[in-house]
């Protein structure tokens, strides 16, 4: 510590590139799959990944590959490359070839698994914490996906009533074809906004 001051000194990261890649990309995704591939995508440009498989279990599963590298290429589940004791653990574990596997560590009724290979000098040491920004991005983007279709739902009825009492109020001044045609536009309308 630096006795003048108080504090210790404050310890540069020697590779924030990675941390800001997948907090940006993480933001601006829209549900699982576009913040796997936005995350990836972004580790890969910024020097700290050569290649990565992940695996998102969510409401749609999402496998998203990203980089070339042939020690990929013989991938198959992602998480049946870690041992079934270390399936709950976020430690990566490093296989034969520099192939590192981790689960990602995620909230909210999703699971997710990355193998990665590591560009020449990125340091291992950092995928744990990219792992873990990557799962509270994923976390975001699923609890958005599941607020933007319960509010769907709940508008579903509204969107009914209204119509209902449309037609309603329209059937006082029309009548015959002219009522019939209004109704079967509602009907349409409200069906439609189900699909």
């Amino acid at each position: 510590p630096d006795y003048t001051t108080g504090f210790a000194p404050a310890r540069s990261s020697p590779t924030p590139a990675p941390f800001a890649a997948v907090i940006s990309a993480g933001l601006h995704g829209t549900g699982p799959a576009e913040v796997t591939e936005a995350v990836l995508n972004s580790l890969v440009a910024c020097g700290y990944l050569s290649a990565a498989v992940a695996e998102v279990y969510a409401t749609l599963p999402v496998r998203y590959r990203v980089g070339e590298d042939a020690r990929l290429d013989g991938v198959g589940s992602v998480r049946d490359l870690l041992p079934p004791d270390h399936r709950g653990d976020t430690a990566d574990i490093v296989l034969a070839d520099g192939i590192h596997a981790i689960r990602v560590p995620t909230r909210h009724s999703i699971s997710a698994y990355l193998a990665v290979t590591l560009a020449e000098d990125a340091d291992a040491t950092d995928l744990r914490v990219v792992a873990g920004l990557f799962g509270l991005a994923l976390s975001r983007a699923h609890l958005e996906e599941q607020q933007a279709r319960i509010k769907e739902e709940a508008e579903r009825p509204i969107r009914e009533i209204t119509s209902l009492y449309e037609i309603g109020q329209a059937s006082d001044h029309v009548h015959g074809d002219q009522l019939l045609e209004m109704i079967t536009k509602t009907a349409a309308r409200v069906m439609d906004a189900q699909a």
